[in-house]
């Protein structure tokens, strides 16, 4: 797949993960079972999960000073990737990820990432003017707004991971051509809704994209295009770490997008690397192309 072309602009961040056997009562004391130092956030391990599936896949993100921005660019060296760095002057995000053993569970204490600045919004056009499609995320407004309005300029394909419901969104996406978007994002935008499909079949006729994707975890999804409505399957899997499941499903997804595989296909490729990912502490479990070319070659080829 060496044709794909992929730019990836968002937040990226340092998680510490820390594996408990549940989840810590308050003014309790609670041993490590395992431990891991990874990148997270919605760019940075979707960055990893494209990366690794293979083609040109470059980053594009706001990075810190100090320690944590150093080991953050540490950690994201080794993988096939191209990245950008945007510098500012303050602490690079950082999490501690708390995992339980018992469930794979996770919960998450974060420090925002640097804000987006003047030169972030300047490398935007450059990066798009040179790719095919471009996936995002909602993290930050400005940048949102700036990365849709240069897709459009630049006739890149845009992917987004909308995360939790922000109302400023329904200004922004309309058009944008794939909206992935979790269960919860529905629920908070239509919350009078009988359900969630038709909740999504309500957004994807709202925002207008040509696929519109749901994500329901271990459920497995939805997605809605001009044929109406379909699902997709969970990956079966023994969760052990769930933390990035949804982030590696989108980097999985708009790689696949930008393959050129069928609709179908894209969503399948997303939920098995996001199962891969989960089966494993950190980032270890984030397949590869030959992974996925020798366990599921037929989502490889037209359906």
């Amino acid at each position: 797949m060496s044709n794909v072309r992929l730019a990836i602009a968002g937040m990226v961040t340092l998680d510490l993960v820390y594996v408990t056997e549940a989840h810590p009562l308050e003014d309790s004391e609670n041993p490590v079972l395992e431990h891991a130092l990874v990148v997270g956030g919605p760019a940075g391990r979707s960055a990893i999960a494209a990366g690794r599936l293979g083609g040109n896949v470059e980053l594009l993100a706001m990075i810190g000073t100090g320690t944590f921005a150093a080991l953050l660019q540490d950690q994201l060296a080794p993988e096939p990737l191209k990245i950008q760095w945007v510098q500012e002057e303050g602490p690079s995000q950082h999490s501690c990820v708390l995992v339980s053993q018992e469930t794979g569970l996770r919960t998450t204490i974060w420090l925002p990432q640097p804000r987006v600045n003047k030169e972030f919004v300047r490398r935007v056009d450059g990066l798009l003017r040179q790719t095919d499609t471009v996936l995002f995320d909602c993290t930050d407004q400005a940048a949102t707004k700036s990365i849709v309005a240069s897709s459009r300029a630049n006739g890149a394909t845009g992917v987004v991971d909308t995360g939790s419901y922000k109302p400023w969104v329904e200004e922004v996406l309309p058009g944008v051509e794939h909206i992935v978007v979790p269960e919860k994002f529905l629920s908070r935008r239509l919350p009078s809704a009988a359900s969630s499909r038709d909740a999504a079949i309500q957004t994807f006729a709202d925002l207008g994209p040509r696929v519109l994707g749901v994500t329901r975890g271990k459920l497995g999804g939805l997605w809605v295009d001009e044929d109406g409505l379909h699902d997709y399957a969970p990956y079966p899997v023994q969760a052990i770490d769930t933390c990035g499941a949804g982030d590696t499903f989108h980097g999985a997804y708009a790689w696949a997008v930008a393959a050129g595989l069928p609709i179908a296909n894209a969503f399948d490729v997303a939920a098995w690397s996001a199962g891969c990912k989960c089966g494993t502490l950190g980032n270890a479990g984030i397949p590869g192309f030959s992974d996925l070319a020798l366990q599921h070659p037929e989502l490889l080829e037209p359906r």
